[in-house]
């Protein structure tokens, strides 16, 4: 068996020393570099390896299994022949636990193989799981649960702003993140390359110099600045501009950097903006995005309204050098059926003081940055003179500095090696910032530094501390944490409880909200389809954004207000805004600003099922798939996860056209004996949520190319389209009705264990039914991204005494999060 933690810390040891020669192009060393390959790394060894005798099941599977699962047939992908009941580690004992689920469950042997005995099935169910769990158990304490990580992209830049002060986005020099498990915590997809040293050691140089730049005085940063005057644009720009004697009247919904501010250096930005709604009686809507001139490097920040009596808005973001904030309202250009904007009302010569329609009338802007933060040089670099400092010097802030880098207190020659880093550093320099700055960069590119880590056993406190930031905070623990890691009682139920609830009431508490929600429910996959413009015309960017921040704000409610997790299923309120409210057919709600919205017992909505966000990402933009749907509700949110299709299936291919129903290409699909099992499970959830079509609105029948339809029907087009689909097709503009193709009726009824189901509320029904199932799956991938793996086939009795215990505090999620951390799960490596 592979020692897991020694065989990945000794690749990154390799690593480092043969890219040595890779990096001169940085101004740190190959010497420096090399020294990083030496740092002691006998915290990351493991106990040697141990084999568990076990007793032989082999007779049961011969008689009963391997002709169908041997090495040639492998149906199902399992080859029972070749599986090892000896070895104990935890991939081969998933896959005799994948075995031990399938026979509990009925589902194997099939219906068309002959039963076998009851009383000898449960003895073999009984036999197999006594030995998993010893095995289990066995690689646990010799191995332990988790391997030893590095940090993913969003910890390190977390890490990174937390540590240095440093605010500025250094994920790009980093390679994407693998991910395991549906998350990118988990240390077997966290592989470390040379291109990932390469990127570390860039990123370290950029962070440092940043940190190391003096702060900017207050009398040159002009703070604030305000722009009153805004007639440069109306001279400019006068088709798309009015002035009156408060403001500069804004009508484009193209055009936004209305402040003419570029930011001078890199830094974070407070932008306050004065305005109001003009000639219209309901207020403006207004998009915030940071970036250059050119549209396709805006980053979107958030979408605001001003009403008519006008208000202000404060938004923060980081610009680079050249960037500004680029602010757009919504709705407000006039449109006409046969001409763009620009040809129509507000043409030169035609200036916007004579057009009678809506605006945003900017009274005025101010702008606040760079903002400062100096805890870096304050705390660690105290009042050191840069220019004349000493070898005691470059201790001292080591001193301070170790212990935050990693995490935990350092030892006299961890300092002694990081101190003749600077020495030799200082030979070759002779100069004491320089060198110090090579010292600090080494630091961050240090395995103690970049992984966490930890022997097999109970966590110590500062173990401890370090697991729980980095699973509420995605981030290093803060001074608290490490007070009480010194006093060795963070160890205390009571004192861990108390933290994590001043962690999670703490605003960097959006990391993990942002975080988990990101990849347990696929919502960074948002952006990876665009939905065909012909079949979804009502699409835009504004709800798609809204679909988001809808989820996340109904998390953020269940996790405020320690709601049962069951409203994942089904719930009796949806958090909602104008935009969504309008998607989903719901009258009363007005504003961009989201509320929550109580919805009748029988609504299609509440829960995950009905939401927007969710449906997108488990569609391709163009027809929505019940097996990709399925796969995700069984994954996700029932925690039965479906195996992998066999690689000699072809994947199905929707008929955009219409001409046949997907139910109708899955019947056939399940005529394939390899499929039949899977689909018999996955497509039962995705049948229920062919109500949804692929943008999360409600439907009764499909949509279709409009030569295929055998009617139509006419979709408003939205005020808010994002400009960028506007840019590629200018008729967007002005269109604002569309007509659309339907076709075949959408059937959303099946059967799903055992039980019918009419549609997706009699789906849910089913699901509520269970409440232990949906509880122990939220469990399980809380405790995944917590801990940086999956709950063991040893770890079944904690997540069941969780589960159990739940049941009894109404399922709420925020006791679930607070049964994890104080489950041995969490306390152990």
């Amino acid at each position: 068996m592979i020692n897991h933690n020694r065989d990945s810390i000794g690749s990154f040891q390799k690593i480092c020393r043969t890219t040595a020669t890779q990096v001169r192009t940085h101004r740190i060393s190959s010497a420096i570099l090399i020294a990083i390959s030496f740092v002691n790394l006998s915290a990351f060894a493991n106990a040697a390896d141990q084999r568990t005798e076990i007793h032989s099941l082999s007779n049961f599977h011969q008689e009963h299994c391997v002709h169908c699962h041997d090495s040639s047939s492998r149906e199902g992908d399992l080859d029972l022949e070749n599986l090892s009941l000896e070895a104990n580690d935890p991939m081969t004992i998933a896959k005799w636990e994948r075995v031990l689920d399938r026979v509990q469950a009925g589902e194997m042997p099939p219906a068309d193989e002959p039963k076998i005995d009851t009383t000898a099935v449960q003895a073999y169910l009984k036999s197999l799981h006594d030995d998993l769990q010893q095995r289990s158990a066995t690689y646990q304490q010799t191995e332990g649960r988790a391997r030893a990580r590095r940090i993913n992209r969003d910890e390190y830049q977390n890490t990174i702003r937390d540590l240095l002060s440093v605010h500025r986005d250094l994920r790009n020099l980093l390679p994407e993140d693998g991910r395991s498990l549906g998350f990118d915590k988990v240390a077997g997809a966290l592989n470390v390359s040379a291109e990932h040293l390469e990127g570390y050691i860039a990123a370290a140089e950029i962070a440092i110099d940043e940190a190391f730049e003096p702060m900017p005085s207050s009398n040159k940063r002009k703070i604030p600045q305000r722009w009153e005057d805004m007639g440069r644009l109306q001279r400019a720009f006068q088709f798309q501009f009015s002035r009156t004697d408060d403001a500069l009247v804004y009508f484009s919904d193209h055009w936004d950097n209305i402040t003419g501010f570029e930011a001078k250096s890199a830094g974070r930005y407070r932008f306050t903006v004065r305005a109001y709604a003009y000639q219209n009686d309901a207020p403006v809507k207004a998009r915030f995005r940071v970036g250059y001139d050119k549209e396709a490097s805006r980053r979107l920040l958030t979408y605001s309204e001003f009403p008519p009596e006008g208000t202000e808005v404060t938004v923060d973001a980081w610009l680079e050098r050249g960037e500004t904030l680029h602010i757009c309202p919504i709705g407000t250009a006039p449109r006409s059926n046969n001409m763009t904007i620009q040809r129509v009302h507000l043409k030169r010569g035609n200036p916007g003081s004579k057009y009678k329609g809506p605006g945003l009338a900017v009274q005025w802007a101010e702008v606040e940055g760079p903002i400062p933060d100096a805890r870096f040089q304050r705390e660690i670099l105290g009042d050191v003179n840069l220019q004349a400092g000493t070898r005691d010097d470059a201790r001292a802030i080591l001193g301070r500095f170790l212990p935050r880098a990693f995490r935990r207190p350092v030892k006299p020659h961890e300092t002694e090696h990081y101190l003749s880093v600077f020495d030799t550093a200082f030979a070759d320099e002779q100069d004491f910032e320089q060198s110090l700055r090579q010292t600090l960069q080494t630091v961050l590119c240090s395995p103690h530094f970049l992984y966490l880590h930890g022997r097999p056993g109970p966590l110590n406190d500062y173990e401890l501390a370090t697991r729980l930031s980095y699973f509420l905070w995605n981030s290093l623990p803060d001074t608290k944490l490490h007070e009480l890691a010194a006093s060795g009682s963070l160890r205390d139920p009571k004192s861990l409880r108390e933290q994590t609830e001043r962690m999670l009431n703490d605003p960097r508490a959006e990391a993990f909200l942002e975080g988990f929600t990101a990849q347990w429910l696929d919502l960074r996959l948002i952006n990876a389809t665009t939905p065909d413009a012909e079949l979804y015309p009502e699409f835009d960017e504004l709800l798609e954004w809204s679909s988001v921040q809808e989820t996340r704000r109904f998390f953020a409610e269940l996790l405020g207000q320690n709601l049962s997790l069951m409203n994942f299923v089904k719930s009796d309120f949806l958090i909602l805004n104008d935009r969504l409210a309008e998607h989903y057919g719901i009258d009363g709600v007005t504003g961009v600003d989201f509320r929550k919205v109580p919805i009748a017992e029988d609504s299609v909505r509440g829960g995950l099922l009905g939401q927007a966000s969710i449906l997108k990402v488990t569609a391709n933009g163009t027809t929505s798939s019940p097996i990709l749907r399925g796969f995700w509700v069984m994954d996700r949110l029932v925690g039965k996860t479906p195996p992998p299709p066999p690689a000699n299936v072809p994947a199905l291919e929707p008929d955009i056209r219409g001409a046949k129903s997907i139910r109708e290409q899955l019947a056939k699909h399940r005529e394939e004996s390899t499929c039949a099992a899977c689909h018999a499970t996955i497509d039962p959830p995705g049948f229920a949520l062919e109500c949804f079509d692929v943008i999360g609105g409600y439907r009764e029948r499909y949509r279709a190319s409009r030569e295929a339809a055998s009617e139509t029907l006419v979709v408003a087009r939205p005020i808010h389209l994002d400009i960028r689909s506007i840019e590629r097709d200018p008729k967007l503009r002005v269109r604002p009705k569309v007509t659309v193709g339907l076709g075949m009726t959408v059937g959303s009824n099946s059967e799903y264990e055992g039980k019918s189901f009419r549609d997706v509320r009699e789906f849910r029904e089913l699901l509520m039914s269970d409440p232990k199932q949906v509880t122990a799956s939220v469990v399980r991938h809380l405790t995944t991204y917590a801990t940086g793996t999956g709950p063991q086939f040893a770890d079944r009795a904690i997540v069941n005494e969780i589960t159990e215990g739940l049941a009894k505090q109404n399922y709420g999620l925020r006791s679930a999060i607070h049964d994890v951390v104080q489950s041995p799960m969490f306390l152990n490596r």
